[in-house]
């Protein structure tokens, strides 16, 4: 599958739905990201592997990824999702770009795919540039998840926003409020679409 129909498999994702989670999200994302490849398919013909087999990322070490996603039984994407800081996403990219490579086990036409769930003020302290490979590096499509904190209105009575209030944890505070897909190819870092909340 080339670049551009994967790129088009992504737009057909229900993006919205993740405007109306809140807090870290980790796990959620995960399970969006599987069932919407899964929906948008062919049925019986997409499938994925939660924690696919590990790979070697040099040095002895080895990282395994959230997601393998496969359309008729070949792997198209390998996904990463990260919730926490800007500070993990390059070794994330590298982890993607290691399973790209192993083509002998993953085939010729895997993505790889960053999710990056942060802050407004995290996304804009990073340099997407610093996520871009080097000539000959697999290409890694970054799907931008900005998040904003803060407490819900007092005025705004539902239980949701009771709940949200009384948590202890800013995490569970968090909504997320755009979704943005580019591509941090070596000439530069392109975004492809976007999805504000109103």
């Amino acid at each position: 599958m080339t670049r551009e129909q994967a790129i088009e498999r992504l737009r057909r994702f229900r993006w919205g739905t993740l405007l109306g989670i809140f807090g870290c999200a980790h796990d959620s994302t995960v399970g969006f990201l599987a069932a919407e490849w899964i929906a948008t398919g062919e049925q019986g013909t997409r499938s994925v592997i939660d924690v696919p087999p590990c790979v070697s990322v040099g040095e002895g070490r080895r990282r395994q990824a959230d997601l393998l996603m496969f359309d008729h039984g070949e792997p198209v994407f390998v996904a990463e999702v990260e919730t926490g800081g800007i500070g993990n996403y390059a070794a994330k990219v590298a982890s993607l770009q290691a399973y790209a490579r192993d083509k002998e086990r993953f085939g010729y036409s895997l993505h790889g795919l960053l999710v990056m769930s942060s802050s407004a003020a995290d996304l804009r302290l990073l340099d997407r540039r610093l996520l871009r490979g080097q000539a000959g590096d697999p290409v890694v499509m970054l799907l931008e998840i900005e998040k904003e904190r803060g407490a819900p209105d007092r005025k705004d009575t539902s239980i949701l926003s009771r709940v949200r209030r009384t948590l202890g944890s800013g995490w569970y505070r968090d909504r997320r409020r755009r979704v943005a897909l580019y591509d941090a190819a070596t000439d530069g870092v392109h975004l492809f679409w976007q999805l504000d909340q109103a």
